[in-house]
């Protein structure tokens, strides 16, 4: 269990099963910007009423993130986990730097997302179809639900005729209602 103020370094694992307790209002900002870095091993998350400041990389194994109790997920770079469960949290796709933006981040769960009462901040070019946008792609099912809210982060609008894609499901299984 992790239970501090500050982590300098990335949740490193590389061929073993870890388990992560970060509990108790801890704030986790790694110098690197990665939050975990999994090359190799099973990693199981859970956080519960903390910040974390960061972007998850998974080259191999899998990665489970739960958060829970008004956690804050900060990304500050394109993240990949394999379960994602997102219970009275908040999960913010690009920090809002104050720097012009110019590129999304984009959040891959390569399994299955939950939303339980879940916040997903998305930031996006208000313009046409090829604007700057931040998204999440879910390869699996999703349940739960997650209320989504989107900031224009410039942009007057423009005509489009697709839309800007802000969230993609590719399992078989998501309500109506699941991002919202």
């Amino acid at each position: 269990m992790l239970n501090f103020q500050v982590l300098w370094d990335s949740i490193d694992v590389n061929k073993t099963t870890t388990d992560v307790s970060i509990l108790n209002r801890s704030i986790i900002t790694p110098g690197n910007n990665i939050l975990v870095n999994n090359t190799g091993g099973d990693l199981n998350i859970i956080s519960s009423d903390s910040i974390l400041n960061g972007a998850t990389k998974l080259v191999s194994g899998t990665t489970t993130l739960k958060l829970s109790e008004n956690t804050i997920w900060n990304m500050k770079d394109d993240s990949v986990v394999t379960h994602l469960t997102n219970s009275d949290s908040i999960i913010n796709l690009s920090y809002d730097d104050g720097q012009t933006f110019t590129q999304g981040k984009t959040l891959t769960v390569k399994g299955n997302y939950v939303g339980n009462n879940g916040q997903l901040n998305i930031r996006t070019v208000l313009g046409d179809d090829k604007s700057a946008t931040d998204r999440l792609i879910v390869e699996g099912n999703t349940s739960g639900s997650t209320t989504v809210y989107v900031k224009n982060a410039g942009g007057s609008g423009a005509a489009t005729l697709n839309g800007i894609e802000l969230i993609t499901v590719n399992g078989d299984e998501s309500p109506a209602d699941a991002f919202r």
